[in-house]
């Protein structure tokens, strides 16, 4: 249905911006462009592609060596697929003509993230950067940040520092009630945004009396705007009729109140109020009376009483009636509604308040010099933050004169001569400093056979957090960027989703997303998708009466063990991580293996907390709570009594008391001798030997890797870099550590098959699919951000885009800070609409959502996800909605009980360490690979049973009963690349593809394969390899297949790719087992390394024959 759009968007001496919606096959558009572009350039790097994410780039790459290993192969039957063949096979002619070999040298396609090429163009040019010496990439910026901060602060101190200043800094200080810690706190937070606010700082500070001047007029044109909007929303018969009606409520107003109440603005209204800023009074008197208070539920009157003028009685009716008629005329009117709440939230005047004027000159004073103390601590540290790079890399393409022409510098015209070709991908995700380094990469681009090729989706912009600008894509869309011209295209075929799903994301969203794009304000209309499959989907609403995230839980579960007896991918996309911890609890309750990475607190985490009390008591022994965190350690294990009876003996320290302290128990003597003897090495040696040696020495003595699984394992280590990356940047406080720490997270569980659940945020979601996509939590709503200490905006009016600007108020009473935040909190709203479309879109057979609502209003709250697609209980555009009654009387998840820690006995003795092996020079050539597979065989046979292990692994590791047509095709490719690795030459390739095919149907057909490559198995493992000990040798060996039946034996069995033809086989089969227990000890081995591992469980080993389904067995006497 795109099929021309898409022929449109592969001609390369074109420039083109592609809308793609959801599931539209984006990437496989930009793939086909890049071997478009192959085919027809002299070097591979005249093309740069560039992304957002290190993930995305990785993937470009695979796709396009993909593509072209595949233009090596038959032409593919579908049609999609055909085109990309024949792009690669093109893109492979010009690659040998060249003689690029870019299977072979993959590393010539410039693919990466932008930052990643801004990184690369600053470290080229150190000179024109400004760097000198190139500094390196600063992944935790904070301190940077805090380091500018403090030196502000100290030069604030010093005695010369200028007088304007100081006045400065102590204006910014009272205003915020001299909380030095919260000022900190909202500088740094501007440093990580300053190229935002840095250039106005710039430019206007050297006349802020014009400056002044300027935002008034901003500020005027903004207000009269908003007025204009709604008197354009305003029904005609109500303008032409409300204020006769109103005058009559003003006569009955003074005649019971006087002057005494809140309409006196309407006192003399003969006519509407006209849309300027001068009549501003009457508007905001003129709401009042057609709406309810503000807040969260307000909304148009339904009627009216004596306190707006409109007293009862028979005299009356027809004035109250006259109202409540207009009142009915705006009921249903989404737009006059937010029209009129906009004209609510407006300035009362049209100037900057004094006070928020004063700071905000204060704060223009303060931010130039912080701007420079940055600078110094980014030489200091020799290191800078990925932003510093953008801006640099941006000064050193070139600068733009009066005209706001760039001037190219020489790095850009060198570039110019390298690069000829551009392609960006998720192009709704850049931000205006990115764009200025695209404009200068590009600058003279247009009709000269360079090419600019950007694609995304605009629905899909969902990271402002992070800058990104989704009015940049709008904006490009119209050309009106200095950007090359471009073609705009939009695809709206959908092969991800089944039709009852895109049917229903159509119909909700469409009424969801804004009707009109708006640049501006961050609205982007809905683009209706086509379904491309033809089966059966689902789209389920489960609606809860209170919030009860134990009855949601249960629900969940049974949704996904449904999906899982289906062989469905799962995945449960929360708003936030703190939705998704009670269903992880769940899951484990009911023995579900799930995948959840980037979830849980890192800080958080019980082994991480007792680490962390080590180093703090190694760091700083005067540091008492750090010291009975200890002693309360699984590993030590006082009891509380015991504790506090140590702590009421004398000495300065609890550490000097651990010291002197005689516990009368025996067994506390115990765990006191073991902390001590683990301990006070680490003590006596702090400040000599490296803190993670240190630290770790500590922990290892303490024995407590016996009481962690692996998991908690991989925790720990994640903790010892971190304090080794600490201790090389120079910064050994525990603030940093605890700051590090928080942006860190817990690494998941390791548990067979915990691919098919996945857990994670909606964020995370973007580019992934699932089977069954469940969003649970759609009920809640989350926490509010932030306020900032200088908010700015731009506002589309009739007379062009306005800039506001405005302090932090000191207690809230800046209604241009507030106007500000209206705004920006409405293009917030707008992208959580977009976040919900993401979370939606990631599903191809079935979509679960999952909320509840108010038991007396029967709706959920306004700021929840559900809010967006609540229509009511019965009908949800077209979702089958369910109600569910809650099942207990709580109304939050009760967290399953943990098990209490495992106290180590007091008597626990670590094993000792294994005994050193001795060097045996002459065993390294007696002692090999116990694995003489193949040696007796041509190359082809070699790399046969090659590529049909491989095979045979990926089965396994599937499980056979699991195994479908697809997979084989799979299979095949990969055994096809293995063949083709190993060295088997395009005229014996097919052949030798053949015998692997043979071998893997005989396995399809095989009960005895079935049984061996069932994922039924516990404790399996493929192609496990282990190192063991034996008579004094190491010995290095490989298993294919390893599992526990359900006998509870332990098999070990090993492929065999040989053929017998003729008569015999089973004298064949017989020579070879006593070939390899035999003549070359290989069963044996094996079985000898698992009984050191396993000495307890029966082990049987085993030879298989895929080409004959042959069996031996051996087991050891």
């Amino acid at each position: 249905m795109d099929q021309h759009i898409r022929q449109q968007a592969i001609q390369t001496q074109h420039s083109f911006l592609v809308q793609a919606p959801a599931g539209s096959g984006k990437t496989e558009l930009l793939i086909q462009r890049i071997l478009a572009l192959l085919a027809i350039v002299d070097e591979p790097e005249e093309i740069l592609a560039l992304t957002f994410t290190r993930k995305a780039a990785a993937e470009m790459r695979e796709r396009v060596i993909s593509a072209l290993q595949a233009g090596l192969q038959p032409e593919p039957a579908a049609a999609h697929a055909k085109t990309t063949w024949k792009l690669a096979k093109a893109a492979l002619t010009q690659s040998e003509s060249k003689q690029w070999r870019l299977i072979q040298y993959p590393a010539r396609l410039r693919m990466m993230t932008i930052d990643a090429f801004a990184s690369g163009l600053a470290r080229q040019l150190p000179i024109l950067s400004g760097f000198g010496q190139t500094p390196s990439t600063a992944e935790f910026t904070q301190p940077l940040y805090q380091d500018a901060v403090a030196s502000l602060f100290a030069y604030i101190e010093q005695k010369n520092t200028p007088t304007q200043i100081k006045q400065a800094f102590d204006v910014l200080a009272l205003h915020l009630e001299c909380n030095m810690q919260k000022l900190s706190d909202l500088l740094c937070a501007m440093l990580a945004q300053r190229d935002q606010w840095l250039p106005v700082v710039y430019e206007k500070s050297p006349d802020m009396q014009v400056f002044q001047q300027h935002l008034s007029t901003c500020l005027t044109l903004v207000m009269e705007h908003a007025l204009d909007v709604a008197y354009k929303a305003l029904p005609i018969q109500m303008r032409g009729e409300l204020p006769s009606i109103l005058h009559q409520a003003l006569l009955h107003l003074q005649r019971d109140k006087g002057d005494n109440h809140a309409f006196t603005a309407l006192a003399d209204l003969q006519t509407f109020p006209s849309p300027c800023i001068d009549d501003l009074p009457q508007w905001k008197a003129i709401v009042d009376m057609l709406m309810t208070a503000a807040g969260s539920t307000t909304d148009i009157r339904k009627t009216v009483n004596v306190n707006l003028g409109f007293p009862s009685g028979p005299e009356n009716k027809a004035h109250k009636e006259a109202m409540v008629d207009l009142l009915k005329l705006l009921q249903g009117q989404p737009d006059i509604k937010e029209a009129l709440i906009q004209v609510r939230a407006l300035p009362d005047s049209n100037s900057i308040e004094a006070a928020s004027w004063e700071v905000l000159e204060s704060l223009f004073i303060l931010l130039k010099l912080l701007a420079a103390m940055l600078w110094q601590s980014f030489a200091s540290h020799k290191k800078v933050d990925f932003l510093e790079i953008m801006l640099r890399a941006k000064q050193a393409l070139g600068e733009t004169d009066a005209n706001q022409e760039i001037v190219p510098s020489e790095a850009l015209l060198r570039l110019d001569y390298q690069i000829q070709h551009i392609l960006v991908d998720e192009f709704q995700d850049t931000n205006a400093l990115q764009i200025d380094v695209l404009s200068r990469l590009t600058a003279g681009w247009n009709h000269d056979g360079r090419s600019l090729f950007m694609v995304g989706d605009p629905m899909q912009s969902i990271y402002r957090f992070r800058k990104a600008e989704v009015s940049l894509f709008l904006q490009a869309a119209k050309n009106e960027l200095p950007l090359p011209d471009v073609t705009f295209l939009s695809l709206s075929q959908n092969f991800r989703s089944e039709p009852e799903i895109v049917s229903w994301v159509n119909q909700a969203f469409s009424q969801i997303l804004p009707k009109e794009n708006d640049a501006l304000a961050g609205a982007i209309c809905y683009a209706p998708s086509l379904p491309h499959k033809s089966g059966s989907g689902q789209v389920e609403l489960c609606v809860f009466d209170e919030q009860n995230d134990e009855t949601e839980a249960k629900e969940i579960i049974t949704i996904i063990q449904q999906a899982l007896s289906k062989q469905q991918r799962v995945g449960v996309l929360a708003r936030t991580r703190s939705h998704l911890h009670g269903i992880m609890q769940s899951l484990q309750q009911a023995k579900i293996a799930f995948r959840a990475l980037d979830i849980l607190p890192l800080h958080q985490q019980s082994e991480i907390i007792d680490l962390r009390s080590l180093t703090a008591a190694l760091l700083h022994p005067c540091d008492d709570i750090a010291w009975a965190s200890l002693l309360r350690m699984p590993v030590v294990g006082l009891e509380l009594s015991t504790i506090f009876a140590l702590c009421q003996t004398e000495g300065p320290t609890l550490w000097q008391k651990i010291n002197t302290f005689k516990p009368v128990d025996t067994e506390d003597q115990q765990r006191l001798s073991h902390l001590l003897e683990a301990i006070s090495p680490s003590v006596a040696h702090a400040g000599r030997i490296p803190l993670r040696r240190l630290v770790e020495s500590a922990w290892l003595r303490l024995t407590v890797p016996a009481t962690l699984a692996s998991h908690q394992m991989a925790n720990a280590d994640v903790f010892f870099q971190l304090l080794e990356q600490l201790e090389d940047e120079g910064r050994l406080d525990l603030s940093t550590l605890d700051a590090r720490l928080a942006r860190e997270y817990a690494k998941p569980e390791s548990a067979p098959n915990a691919e098919w659940v996945e857990l994670t945020t909606m964020h995370s979601a973007k580019g992934l699919q699932w089977d069954v996509v469940i969003l649970p939590g759609l009920g809640k709503s989350t926490r509010a951000s932030d306020k900032p200490l200088l908010a700015h905006t731009y506002i589309n009016t009739t007379h062009g885009k306005q800039f506001l600007i405005a302090p932090l108020p000191q207690h809230g009473d800046s209604a241009t800070f507030d106007l500000i935040a209206s705004v920006e909190k409405q293009r917030d709203t707008l992208e959580v609409a977009r976040l919900l479309y993401v979370a939606c879109t990631r599903a191809e057979q079935s979509l679960w959502m999952f909320g509840h609502i108010s038991a007396e209003s029967e709706s959920p709250r306004a700021s929840s996800l559900l809010a967006y697609i609540w229509q009511d209980t019965t009908n949800c555009y077209g979702a089958n909605v369910r109600c569910v009654a809650s099942q207990t009387s709580a109304n939050t998840f009760e967290p399953i009980k943990a098990n209490p820690p495992h106290r180590m006995a007091a008597d626990y003795v670590s094993p000792a360490p294994a005994s050193a092996i001795p060097a045996r020079p002459d065993a390294i050539a007696m002692q090999g690979e116990y694995k003489p597979e193949f040696s007796w065989a041509g190359a082809s046979a070699k790399a046969v049973g090659i590529a049909l292990h491989a095979a045979l692994q990926r089965v396994a590791e599937k499980g056979i009963e699991h195994w479908q047509e697809k997979d084989n095709q799979t299979a095949m490719q990969l055994m096809r690349d293995i063949l083709k690795k190993e060295g088997i030459s395009e005229a014996h390739i097919d052949p030798a593809l053949k015998r692997c095919q043979q071998g893997l149907a005989a396995c399809q057909q095989s009960q005895r394969a079935k049984w061996i490559l069932s994922g039924s198995h516990a404790q399996a493992f493929n192609e496990w390899a282990l190192t063991f000990v034996d008579e004094g040798s190491i010995k290095h060996i490989v298993l294919d297949r390893c599992f526990i039946d359900s006998d509870g034996v332990r098999w070990i069995i090993d492929y065999k790719t040989g053929d017998h033809e003729g008569a015999g086989v089973e004298a064949f089969l017989d020579h070879e087992l006593h070939r390899y227990t035999v003549e070359t000890p290989q069963l044996p081995n094996y079985v000898k390394a698992m009984r050191a591992l396993e000495p307890e469980c029966t082990i049987k080993a085993a030879l298989y024959f895929p080409m004959l389904d042959g069996w031996r067995v051996w087991q050891d006497d």
